[in-house]
């Protein structure tokens, strides 16, 4: 792969820089295209967002400056009311009910959710008229009666004219209340539900990471959404007022467009929103237009490559097929093309090829029969059946003097011979035909090494018998199994091979030995087996012969197990399909 990309680098294909050329055109093109949309989709749609995010804080600022002007007139009307003045009676808590008129629909934040939850009226000697929105149980209405009586105290203690504290559910607003002639008479407070506070400035929750914040007159933090840690002086310039307009103001290490208002009642608002939100939203705006142009661009750039491609393709046949020549594949042609310098091209190959074939065809190849014939007659002079002619011959002497174990060891090496050297076309033979290979070569063992080698076969059915195998499978295997397993060995060895059926339609034959085993192994062996190492008593071509064999003939739903352990033995399983034999394939020397 890197030898072809090095090749490619140094010869670059025609074909291929055709097609770049062309589709890089285009997509440079495109891309500039592109780039101007996205920057007057910036610069138009950046100010729209900006003064929708401005809109937006303005409007939540507006929102609770309604209900502060609410508090206003409630405040305003009991300053201007006579009945207020005078001492506590059911008139003047029927009057206070009245003014603050706490049911009344600008009140009403949202259904069942009251901006003013409580108002209480204290005259200068204690006595208090209240007003709830919900009706509360007696116990529980005693203990708001204590704590505002409490807060009312503490009032008094300040001497201030207003007070704006929180508690965990409700922004108390204390003002003293004066009446026409400047002279104080009581003191209102205001219970403002902070869910309410909440709701009302929630409309800032589509900008991510937006805070609010609502100061008292001298600056200090009544209530806020915000996690921000802001030191004194950022909390005085937030608090501050004086700005008609929003404006932008790094805190922390965010930047942030701000809006500030004087609500009324002593409260000011604060609110901010990341600049990096606005920048998102203008994303989310502008995205749709970025993904329509990329999407026409991909969409432009397909067709120019595919149209480019369709045009230069005689170019890659003619590549193709040149490859095909190069190869000696000379019948190989070219059709006719529309493009007039493709259909010289193709005329002048086909004729080319037509030719170069008429050569081959007449004069080479005639030439390669009467060379073939030859090899032919000269292999012919060197016939196997020669060599097991005379061992078949060695064999009848041998039995004619008297000497049946020289006749034995001829008639053994004659027949293994024989399926060795044999080129009659046959891959497979029985399994009778087979196993009588083996017992040939385990006899001719025998003889050499007497008692020391004993060999068994066990079958499960006669029938299987004339099951076809792939000729000379189990001989290697016995062979391995002697060879590596038995002689180098200290002592007798054993060589069993068992014939069984896996299932309906899959034989096992298993060859297995007691010998030393493979060196190092214990348990399965993954085949094919690496080449041995220098040294090693096992050449391991056997295995590997069985092995490719078979995932040959079968494929790898068949094939061959091993498994090995040091100085126990080695067992070789074979796996392969139930095949009937046609025809007999015994032979006798």
């Amino acid at each position: 792969m890197r030898e072809k990309r090095r090749t490619w680098l140094r010869h670059p294909s025609l074909r291929g820089q055709m097609i770049w050329l062309c589709v890089s055109s285009v997509l440079v093109t495109l891309l500039i295209s592109l780039l101007i949309l996205v920057l007057l989709i910036s610069n138009v749609m950046g100010a729209y967002v900006n003064r929708e995010a401005e809109f937006a804080m303005q409007a939540v600022s507006q929102s609770l400056s309604t209900k502060t002007e609410l508090l206003e007139d409630i405040l305003l009307r009991i300053c201007k009311s006579p009945q207020m003045a005078k001492a506590a009676s059911e008139t003047r808590s029927e009057q206070f009910s009245t003014l603050v008129d706490i049911y009344s629909d600008k009140n009403i934040v949202e259904p069942g959710l009251p901006f003013v939850e409580l108002a209480y009226f204290f005259d200068d000697t204690g006595a208090f008229d209240c007003v709830s929105y919900h009706e509360n149980l007696s116990n529980e209405q005693a203990k708001l009666n204590q704590d505002n009586l409490a807060r009312y105290l503490a009032f008094r203690e300040t001497g201030k004219d207003v007070q704006i504290v929180a508690d965990a559910a409700y922004v108390h607003i204390i003002y003293t209340v004066y009446d026409r002639w400047a002279d104080a008479f009581g003191t209102v407070i205001f219970a403002v539900n902070q869910s309410a506070i909440s709701s009302i400035m929630s409309k800032t929750s589509d900008y991510q990471d937006a805070f609010w914040y609502l100061f008292d007159k001298e600056g200090t933090v009544v209530l806020s959404n915000s996690h921000l840690k802001l030191t004194t002086q950022e909390q005085q310039l937030l608090s501050d007022t004086s700005r008609n307009s929003c404006y932008e103001r790094q805190l922390g290490s965010s930047k942030y467009l701000l809006f500030t208002e004087f609500l009324g009642m002593g409260l000011r608002c604060a609110i901010g929103v990341p600049s990096a939100q606005i920048l998102r939203l203008l994303y989310q705006v502008a995205a749709p237009y970025v993904i329509a142009c990329v999407l026409i661009l991909l969409a432009v750039a397909a067709i120019v490559f595919f149209a480019v491609i369709h045009r230069l393709r005689p170019l890659q046949e003619m590549t193709q097929q040149l490859q095909q020549v190069a190869q000696q594949n000379f019948s190989v042609k070219l059709p006719q093309y529309d493009a007039q310098e493709f259909a010289t091209m193709s005329r002048a190959f086909n004729a080319m090829t037509d030719t170069i074939d008429h050569l081959i065809h007449d004069v080479y190849e005639k030439k390669l029969v009467a060379m073939d014939s030859e090899l032919r007659f000269l292999q012919s002079q060197v016939n196997p059946h020669f060599m097991y002619n005379v061992l078949c011959s060695i064999a009848l002497m041998a039995q004619m003097d008297g000497n049946p174990d020289i006749q034995k060891m001829a008639s053994n090496f004659a027949g293994l011979t024989q399926a060795r050297l044999s080129t009659d076309g046959d891959i497979k033979v029985t399994l009778a035909q087979e196993l009588q290979y083996a017992k040939f070569y385990i006899e001719l063992q025998q003889m050499r090494f007497g008692d020391k080698i004993s060999y068994q076969v066990s079958i499960e059915d006669e029938a299987l018998l004339g099951c076809l195998v792939p000729k000379l499978t189990v001989e290697m295997l016995v062979e391995n199994a002697v060879v590596h397993g038995i002689e180098p060995k200290q002592g007798p060895g054993t060589v069993r091979v068992s014939v069984s059926l896996a299932d309906a339609e899959t034989v096992r034959i298993v060859v297995q030995d007691d010998g030393v085993g493979f060196s190092g192994q214990n348990g399965s062996i993954q085949l094919p087996l690496d080449p041995p190492s220098a040294g090693s008593r096992h050449n391991r071509i056997a295995l590997n012969t069985v092995y490719k064999m078979m995932q040959h003939l079968y494929g790898p739903a068949y094939g061959i197990q091993l498994e090995s352990y040091e100085q126990q033995g080695t067992t070789a399983t074979i796996l392969l399909p139930r095949e009937g034999s046609t025809h007999d394939q015994s032979s006798d020397c």
